[in-house]
């Protein structure tokens, strides 16, 4: 055991050169509530000086404490905060107008929310206010769309239908001071049909055609007074499907030999986020699933399953593939040892046409989150192992060390830890020319550090050219967004957070092996590039590496001439790639400042569940990342810093004092997670940003860490360089990505 302790601490600087310069907090907070509910339609009224409560829920709970609600113009209608008289929230209507109220955290940094929207009429106002029921209007785009087609129980394409509703307060007098909720239907384009219901005071709208002769498509109301008209637009997607449930979602993707165009209309969540009555201190309590309350708009992602009592919740639609990345080790160790090492990647939602959000989420919690119990480490952070029965493993190893690396005839692959290839992907964009817009995607339910992300696998991942994501919001993965070899993928007015190690990955899968040290490709200026991404407007926020990694793959001499105590003789390892083209332009932002004198390699090195914890402590402390870097920001580099005045807390989070019993400072040095060229070989990739405002930091003196000699004989030699806010920018450590902006961006 002692040998093979040496070995994993020879290996560790190939793994650090995964990212020898990881600005990472000590496994970062994520800190945000999931949802956050109003219970309220989307469209209400109030009369001017009448109070009505407001009721909201947020999960989980633990949050509530934090709640506010906001109205957008405080001179329409007025927000109160709960007292001893009144523990509720509650609205006033002023003057007459409409006006959103927002329920969202107190921390400027979080962007769970909810909104509903309210009138506040005067008696004898002339208005007719009409919505569709299912309209959340919530995160970037509040434009909403209908696909052309609904699918019914047989898995068939019908005709789509929706719900309207119209609140007349056009003839409210002191007689009848209540809106009404029937008006008179005016005019119909002709590829829609309207019926209404006298029970309900529902309009059910069925979708004909996608336009009319004249390229139009409306409802037109008209009040019982005959004084006051409303119209409402229906913009339909030509042979597109409502999603409605999880169902619809696999028949749209897995299940699709070509796929379909998606149009979203409902959540797709977790079992957490999904239903009332769910317990999170209990998560596999048993819940009537048929008739337990949900959450508005919301159905669950996946299956349950219920076993002695309980309920478990899972996916088994997912799709496999053979990894992209390169395998030749995988390929090396299979064949010379007669093993069947898996090189296959999961897939949660394989998308092969347009997807249009709505603004609503797919949440793959149900499929990414390990099951297993978790370990806590000497930071007293419990990290979560998967079971054997998880899909999601982890990624596929590019290079390993195993129980039995110099066994002759070793039985089985058990790596102690490994340096991650392709990972698990929950939704795979396949194919060209497709759009995804107005859509949250996640990996799973947030968690509480950056850790427990160490499974969840790739969030969105392309494979595709001309791809186009748009006013979206992707979160909550080991990587968030990946691009591999595609060209012209463009990122816009879209928010981008919470990664394990990188928020995007970009690179390519075009290698040339290397023969010999220093044996680097001669490519012309047309032939070095299989891969282009362009940022426009795009926020990103809390990366455990760089918000960007640009990646070239690793090219040493223990790789390209085999190394037996590492790679069981394999040889040939060694290869450059293509590069890539990375546009950043139109304000695009990274959010991603973390306090150096806390960096964390751990998401480097991916350790198999039982490895000692204490091993894997000495490992991960043997490397003095935070004195590196220290002496990297001397003299022009201490830009690069920004010192800030934090009060210190304890680990229950109650104020340190001094002995006068005052609270207690410290001074925290901050530097900037940005962009990273990475891998040791030879990096063909440029970079273009409208702005200049990331400046470049080059990284060259390896030395200085315990063992580097064997650095370069794994990754190679050619500098890596990051580029890198400095403290007179305009992001500083407590700037945080604003919503709103994005909004006001999409919507001119």
């Amino acid at each position: 055991m002692k040998n093979k302790i040496i070995a994993i601490l020879l290996f560790i600087p190939l793994l650090l050169v995964g990212l020898v310069y990881s600005l990472s907090i000590l496994f970062a907070s994520v800190s945000d509530a999931d949802r956050i509910i109003i219970d309220l339609d989307v469209m209400n009224v109030i009369r001017i000086g009448e109070t009505q409560r407001v009721n909201v829920k947020v999960l989980p709970e633990k949050y509530s404490s934090d709640l506010i609600l906001i109205s957008s113009d405080e001179s329409i209608i007025s927000v109160n905060e709960p007292s001893n008289e009144t523990p509720y929230w509650t609205i006033e209507g002023v003057t007459e107008g409409e006006v959103e109220v927002t329920a969202k955290l107190k921390d400027s940094k979080s962007l769970a929310s909810d909104s509903v929207f309210f009138y506040s009429y005067a008696l004898g106002t002339n208005k007719i206010l009409t919505y569709d029921i299912n309209n959340t209007k919530r995160l970037i785009d509040y434009s909403f769309k209908y696909g052309e087609f609904d699918l019914n129980k047989d898995e068939e394409k019908v005709a789509a239908e929706f719900t309207l509703k119209t609140i007349d307060v056009s003839g409210t007098t002191v007689e009848n001071p209540l809106p009404s909720q029937e008006c008179d239907i005016d005019k119909v384009t002709s590829n829609l049909e309207v019926s209404f219901s006298p029970t309900t005071y529902e309009y059910k709208v069925t979708i004909l055609s996608d336009k009319d002769p004249n390229g139009e498509s409306y409802i037109e109301f008209k009040s019982k007074t005959g004084n006051t008209t409303e119209r409402y637009e229906v913009d339909v997607v030509d042979n597109a499907i409502n999603v409605r449930n999880y169902n619809d979602l696999m028949y749209c993707t897995n299940k699709s030999e070509t796929g379909e165009k998606i149009v979203l209309q409902t959540n797709l969540e977790s079992a957490q986020n999904t239903f009332e009555n769910y317990d999170i201190n209990n998560k596999n309590k048993l819940i009537d699933i048929e008739n337990a309350p949900k959450n508005r708009s919301t159905e669950l992602f996946g299956k349950v399953r219920t076993t002695n009592g309980k309920n478990y919740y899972y996916m088994d639609d997912y799709l496999t593939m053979e990894t992209t990345y390169d395998h030749k080790y995988l390929n090396f160790i299979n064949e010379k040892y007669g093993l069947n090492i898996s090189k296959d990647v999961k897939i949660g939602v394989q998308i092969q046409q347009d997807l249009y959000g709505n603004g609503f989420t797919i949440n793959m919690h149900s499929l990414t989150f390990p099951s297993g119990e978790g370990t806590q480490t000497s930071q007293g952070i419990t990290n979560i192992y998967p079971n054997a029965t998880d899909a999601f493993q982890g990624a596929v190893d590019f290079v390993a060390i195993t129980f039995n690396e110099l066994s002759d005839s070793p039985s089985s692959y058990k790596p102690l830890a490994s340096v991650a290839g392709q990972d698990n992907i929950g939704l795979l964009v396949k194919g060209d020319n497709i759009s995804i817009e107005n859509v949250e995607i996640k990996s799973c339910n947030n968690v509480n550090h950056l850790s427990n992300l160490e499974y969840v696998g790739t969030t969105v991942e392309v494979m595709g050219n001309n791809v186009e994501i748009v006013n979206s919001l992707i979160q909550n993965g080991r990587c968030v967004l990946r691009s591999f070899s595609n060209e012209n993928l463009v990122v816009r007015n879209s928010l981008l957070r919470f990664g394990r190690d990188f928020i995007i990955k970009v690179g390519s899968n075009s290698n040339y092996y290397s023969e010999f040290i220093g044996d680097y490709p001669d490519w012309s200026e047309d032939e070095r590039y299989d891969n282009e991404i362009t940022l426009d407007n795009v926020y990103t926020q809390s990366s455990g590496f760089f918000s960007l990694g640009i990646d070239t793959h690793f090219n040493g001499e223990a790789l390209i001439e085999g190394d037996p105590m590492f790679l069981s003789g394999a040889t040939r390892l060694g290869a450059s790639s293509k590069g890539t083209k990375v546009n950043i332009i139109n304000n695009t932002k990274f959010y991603d400042w973390k306090d150096y004198n806390q960096l964390d390699t751990s998401t480097l090195i991916q350790f198999s569940k039982g490895i000692d914890q204490s091993l894997i402590d000495a490992v991960l402390q043997r490397f003095n990342i935070s004195e590196l870097i220290k002496q990297a920001l001397v003299g022009e580099n201490e830009r690069f810093i920004y010192p800030v005045e934090e009060q210190v807390f304890d680990n229950k989070g109650n104020p340190v004092l001094d002995a006068a019993g005052n609270n207690t400072y410290k001074t925290i040095e901050y530097v900037h997670g940005g962009v990273a060229f990475y891998g040791g070989g030879k990096n063909y990739s440029t970079m273009i940003q409208t702005d200049d405002e990331l400046l470049s930091l080059g990284l060259h003196n390896l030395g200085n860490i315990s063992l580097t000699g064997l650095i370069s004989s794994f990754s190679g030699s050619e500098p890596f360089s990051f580029y890198m806010y400095d403290k007179f920018g305009d992001i500083i450590p407590s700037s945080s990505p604003n919503i709103n902006d994005l909004r006001e961006n999409c919507h001119g």
